[in-house]
């Protein structure tokens, strides 16, 4: 649903998939112990990781750390465990969402091969409000908001409770902003050898 002030849509919500919290594991790293990761799914499965647990902040001078310690934690999780959801087909881990802050309100998510969001990440604050849900964290109907590294904000909130491939879970709600930065025109010649783009990786991987 957009809201809409003065002839501009100031917000939209969004009502994603049944969402729901899996376990809480624990990952052991030499110079850090044991680290609990809250594994929940969100649209994407998560490992939810408290950045104190680790000796860090979401802040971006700790940045360069969070990243490595994220790929070390996935790594040994996806060592140990295989994930399966019946509808996305997704079979790892490869996001690590780290959260601080008085309410877990601060984040920032790590995805596999380095990508950093710049935003609260849609379905890492839905992964978020599982736990958070099924911890006793977080009430139904109770909106709360979740800032990204760079201070942008989603409010989130959880509708209501389903079952979902046998698994208590919730519907998430999503509300957030974006902006219009431009208008583009996209010409494909069919003579172009690279016309429909071009993936580095996947070519180093192909040979």
């Amino acid at each position: 649903m957009a809201r809409v002030e003065d002839g501009r849509v100031s917000s939209v919500d969004l009502i994603n998939v049944p969402a729901y919290f899996l376990e809480t594991v624990e990952v052991q790293l030499p110079e850090l112990g044991k680290i609990p990761v809250h594994l929940s799914y969100g649209g994407n499965f998560f490992g939810i990781v408290e950045a104190k647990r680790v000796g860090l902040s979401v802040k971006v001078a700790d940045l360069e750390r969070l990243n490595s310690v994220a790929h070390r934690i996935m790594s040994e999780i996806n060592k140990q465990m295989v994930f399966s959801h019946p509808l996305s087909g997704q079979t790892k881990l490869e996001r690590i969402r780290f959260v601080d802050g008085q309410h877990n309100e601060n984040n920032v998510v790590i995805h596999e091969g380095g990508v950093i969001d710049r935003s609260p990440c849609g379905t890492g604050t839905c992964a978020q409000m599982a736990w958070e849900y099924a911890s006793g964290l977080k009430r139904l109907g109770v909106p709360s908001s979740y800032y990204s590294i760079i201070k942008t904000k989603f409010v989130g909130k959880l509708l209501k409770e389903t079952e979902f491939a046998g698994r208590r879970a919730v519907i998430p709600q999503v509300t957030g902003t974006a902006y219009i930065t431009g208008v583009h025109d996209f010409i494909m010649s069919p003579d172009d050898p690279l016309r429909h783009g071009f993936n580095l990786n996947a070519i180093e991987g192909a040979q």
